[in-house]
C-alpha cells in the first residue's frame, strides 16, 4: 500500500542519513544507496561488487548497500552462552574467568557506538541482541562489535527537546519513560516522553541477557502489555540479585548495569558515565586477576622449595 510504502521509504532515509555521518567504528557503516527504476542500473555492479545480489534487483527498490559484518549477532551469542549456562547451573558454576574480557568489552563497544550516536544527538530506540553484530575478532581476540538497524533510530534536533512517538523498540527492551498512562489508567503505548536514555535501559536489558541468559524475567515471549509495569518495577531487584550471583567476582559491574535499570531516567547515567565506571571495574578486575596470579605462583615457588628440601631436586 502507498502508505506503506512511503513510511518504509522515510525509514530507509533516515537511517541512510544518519549512516552517514555517526563516524563510529562501532555502528555499521553504509557504503551507497541508489533507487533502482529499470533494469539497467548500475546498482547490479555495485552489489555484484559486494557479493551481496544474485540477480538484478527489481524495478523500483531502494537499494542500500552496507559494510559487511561477517559474524553473528548478539543474540546467538547469549543463546548459545544459554545452553552452556544452563549446565553449569546444575554444577554450581557461575561465569568462567575467560568468558570476562569477552563480556566487558562488547559492553564497552556498544557504550562506545551508543555514546557516538547520542552526541550527535541521535536515539537509537531498538538495542537488543539482535541488532548488536560480533564480527572479526580485535587483536586481543575480543569480538569487534557493531550496532545495526538504525531504522527506528530519531534525530533530536534541539538538545532539550522530547520526542513523541510510538514507533519504538520492542516491548521487552522499552524503559518506564516510554510507557504511558491514558486518563483511565490504562497502559498507553501510543505515547510517552523520552530521550537519551532509554538507549541506556535497553542496554541494561541487553547485558543482564548476556551475563544472566536463563533469567526467565527477561525472556520476550514472557512480556505482554498489562504485565509490562508489573516486570519493570520488580526488574531492577530481580536482575541486581542474579547478577551478584552470576559476577561475584567482577566488583562493581552489577552496580553498574543496575544503574542502567534506574526507573527514573534522570538519574540514570549516560553513556559517557557508564564508559567511565566501566574503565574503572576493567582496573580493578586486572589488578585483582594479577594479584590473584601473583598469589598462586609465589604458592607454587613455596611448594617447589618444600619440594626440593625433601627430594634433593627441585621440579
Amino acid at each position: 500500500r502507498a502508505p506503506d510504502a512511503r513510511k518504509r521509504l522515510s525509514y530507509i532515509q533516515r537511517e541512510i542519513g544518519i549512516l552517514k555521518y555517526h563516524g563510529s567504528p562501532h555502528v555499521v557503516k553504509f557504503v551507497n544507496s541508489f533507487i533502482n527504476s529499470d533494469n539497467t542500473t548500475d546498482g547490479y555492479e555495485v552489489c555484484a561488487r559486494w557479493k551481496q545480489c544474485t540477480q538484478v534487483p527489481f524495478r523500483g527498490w531502494m537499494v542500500v548497500v552496507m559494510e559487511l559484518v561477517e559474524g553473528h549477532d548478539l543474540g546467538c551469542y547469549s543463546a548459545m552462552r544459554s545452553c552452556s549456562h544452563s549446565k553449569a547451573r546444575r554444577g554450581c558454576k557461575r561465569t568462567d574467568g575467560d568468558q570476562v574480557p569477552h563480556l566487558m568489552s562488547i559492553m564497552e563497544q556498544v557504550l562506545k557506538g551508543l555514546d557516538t550516536l547520542h552526541k550527535n544527538h541521535v536515539i537509537h530506540r531498538d538495542i537488543k541482541p539482535e541488532n548488536i553484530m560480533l564480527g572479526a575478532p580485535n587483536e586481543d581476540g575480543t569480538p569487534t562489535v557493531k550496532l545495526i538497524d538504525l531504522g527506528l533510530s530519531r534525530p533530536l534536533v534541539e538538545r532539550n527537546s522530547l520526542l513523541l512517538s510510538h514507533d519504538i523498540s520492542s516491548t521487552l527492551y522499552r524503559a518506564p519513560e516510554m510507557v504511558a498512562h491514558n486518563a483511565k489508567g490504562e497502559l498507553d503505548f501510543e505515547s510517552g516522553e523520552y530521550r537519551f536514555k532509554v538507549d541506556v535501559w535497553a542496554a541494561g536489558i541487553t547485558f543482564t541477557q548476556l551475563i544472566t541468559p536463563e533469567c526467565v524475567l527477561l525472556r520476550d515471549g514472557a512480556v505482554t502489555k498489562k504485565r509490562l509495569l508489573v516486570k519493570l518495577k520488580g526488574c531492577r531487584e530481580t536482575v541486581s540479585q542474579l547478577l551478584e550471583s552470576d559476577i561475584p567476582n567482577i566488583p562493581g559491574l552489577a552496580d553498574l548495569i543496575n544503574s542502567m535499570l534506574e526507573r527514573d531516567e534522570k538519574k540514570r547515567p549516560t553513556c559517557a558515565m557508564l564508559l567511565k565506571d566501566l574503565a574503572e571495574v576493567k582496573r580493578k578486575y586486572i589488578a585483582a586477576t594479577n594479584a590473584a596470579v601473583s598469589a598462586k605462583w609465589t604458592e607454587i615457588q613455596e611448594l617447589n622449595q618444600t619440594y626440593t628440601a625433601t627430594v634433593g631436586y627441585g621440579i
